[in-house]
């Protein structure tokens, strides 16, 4: 095949699928957009500083369960950062923004004195449009579990007031497009209970070594700037930490190792 006659295959594939095209092209222009805004409006051109995972865990070790390994959850390592985070501290208020299939929330809520979870009811997701399938699993490790707190409401526009003030960990885990960070990281930062407490962002990155701009630029935009020097990438996650804890965050060395981790998996059927 000559260069003309793969051109002219390539442009007949984009026009047959031009609506795919077309939504490639809109999430590059939004993330350039957002990545534009985050060093115009933050100097942050290189995201944000990252704190090491053994600088907030010097004796990482940590067991998962439920763990699915299909699309739309968060990393082993994500949901293990997180328990580890949980048993740091002592009778945990837990809050978690979008749940779906419950990975996070079956793994944590043992380990909190309270968990709660703020995620679509099935017909709001019929409502926004989602597949049946992916209705059918919502919810799917949690439905037994009487102990979890259950808001089915759209974290956007679910009013906390009764909530203020009340978690030592908060998990934003719902819309990843940069308006709907930007109004769950501002709703949140109210959560928090005191100085200890955290927010943990996931999909801050789009894998562990690639910017996720839309969602840095709505953290960025929803924390007061007050708060921009305690918030940090955490390193061989696709997380973000806000943490008034006293870390030392740098820019790590691309694609070059500075620990390793022991990883042992076991499946069975269900």
């Amino acid at each position: 095949m000559n260069k003309y006659s793969a051109l002219g295959k390539g442009f007949g594939l984009l026009i047959n699928s031009r609506n795919e095209f077309m939504r490639g092209i809109f999430r590059v222009i939004k993330d350039l957009w957002s990545k534009n805004e985050v060093t115009k409006k933050y100097n942050l051109p290189k995201g944000l500083p990252a704190v090491d995972l053994l600088e907030l865990f010097p004796h990482f070790n940590e067991t998962i369960t439920h763990y699915s390994y299909l699309d739309g959850t968060s990393k082993a390592i994500d949901i293990a950062f997180i328990k580890q985070m949980i048993k740091s501290k002592k009778d945990v208020s837990y809050i978690e923004f979008g749940s779906w299939r419950g990975e996070s929330l079956i793994n944590i809520y043992k380990d909190t004195k309270e968990c709660y979870s703020v995620t679509l009811s099935k017909q709001q997701m019929q409502e926004f449009g989602f597949s049946q399938d992916s209705i059918n699993a919502s919810n799917f490790f949690t439905d037994k579990l009487d102990s979890i707190q259950r808001i089915q409401q759209n974290s956007q526009t679910f009013d906390f007031k009764d909530l203020k003030g009340k978690f030592d960990v908060v998990f934003v885990d719902a819309d990843h497009e940069y308006p709907g960070v930007k109004i769950d990281t501002a709703n949140a930062y109210t959560l928090l209970k005191d100085e200890n407490s955290v927010i943990i962002w996931h999909d801050y990155g789009k894998s562990y070594e690639t910017y996720n701009w839309p969602v840095i630029h709505g953290i960025l935009d929803g924390m007061p700037k007050e708060t921009h020097k305690h918030i940090y990438k955490v390193n061989n996650t696709i997380c973000a930490i806000y943490t008034k804890q006293s870390v030392k965050a740098k820019y790590p060395t691309p694609h070059l190792p500075d620990k390793l981790f022991t990883v042992s998996i076991k499946g069975e059927k269900i």
